[in-house]
């Protein structure tokens, strides 16, 4: 979560930049602040480094039970993403902000921010006061899940139908 906020800092004013190079038609880059974008970058890269080092650490451990665990999925998701996030991002400050679309940056750092979010439940089973809540919510997904699908294939069909008529 730490490093998805330090990313979205630099992210939030690498937008910024973005919309005054619109507005004025002329490059606005300040030295001093690049080189806090620059620190913050350096920062998350270092905190995603540390999470891969413990991550291959956990693999090595017990590989099959580590493929097994939904969470550790989402962990790799939530590495991928953010390290997509904040590439992207330096990339188009090296070039000139023009490299990449910023939609898509956009959006690699909304997926990036709600992948976080959900491991915020798994960690919220930590605690004696909302354990029982997020196991309950784990448990009701998890009997629900054929009739989501069912539910889900019926709203799809019906779709279907009114985008073709």
């Amino acid at each position: 979560m730490f490093v998805y906020l330090i990313s979205s800092v630099a992210g939030k004013y690498l937008l910024i930049i973005k919309q005054n190079e619109e507005e004025t038609g002329k490059p606005y880059f300040e030295p001093h602040k690049l080189w806090l974008c620059g620190f913050l970058s350096a920062a998350c890269y270092a905190f995603l480094f540390y999470f891969s080092i413990n991550e291959i650490k956990e693999f090595y451990r017990d590989p099959l039970a580590y493929v097994k665990e939904f969470f550790n999925w989402l962990d790799l998701l939530c590495f991928g993403l953010n390290i997509t996030f904040l590439t992207l991002l330096l990339i188009n400050v090296m070039n000139g902000l023009d490299v990449i679309d910023i939609h898509v940056i956009r959006t690699v750092g909304a997926l990036a921010g709600w992948v976080m979010w959900i491991k915020v439940f798994y960690w919220m089973r930590v605690f004696k006061n909302t354990s029982y809540f997020i196991i309950l919510i784990n448990r009701t997904i998890t009997d629900s899940a054929s009739f989501i699908i069912m539910f889900a294939i019926i709203i799809f069909a019906f779709a279907n139908y009114n985008f073709i008529l």
